[in-house]
């Protein structure tokens, strides 16, 4: 994929910096903030991700309290987490997987 993007190098920090320069200039929101989404709602969405039937495919098992405080980071941070998902784990492109990957 870095190839197809024109990159010189296919080191995933290249790549994912390659990714969120794109999503920059397509004015994708890098937060869930950007969407309107309050900090104070981050319980609430974090209860009803644990519930999800999709929670099951996570890459590593996560209580509310841990999916909480990554819709925190989601909401305040976004893409400027102090995270990235790693390649050798590849995901499905659910927000929380991702997220709870680089827990």
């Amino acid at each position: 994929m870095s190839r197809a993007l024109g990159l010189e190098t296919t080191d995933f920090e290249a790549f994912d910096a390659a990714i969120c320069q794109m999503l920059d200039r397509l004015d994708i929101p890098s937060s869930l903030s950007d969407i309107g989404v309050p900090v104070e709602a981050a319980q609430r969405i974090a209860g009803k991700a644990h519930q999800d039937a999709a929670a099951a495919t996570n890459p590593r098992e996560a209580d509310v309290e841990t999916i909480e405080r990554l819709v925190i980071e989601a909401i305040t941070k976004g893409r400027g987490l102090d995270c990235v998902v790693r390649p050798e784990r590849p995901m499905r492109g659910d927000l929380i997987s991702a997220l709870v990957h680089c827990g």
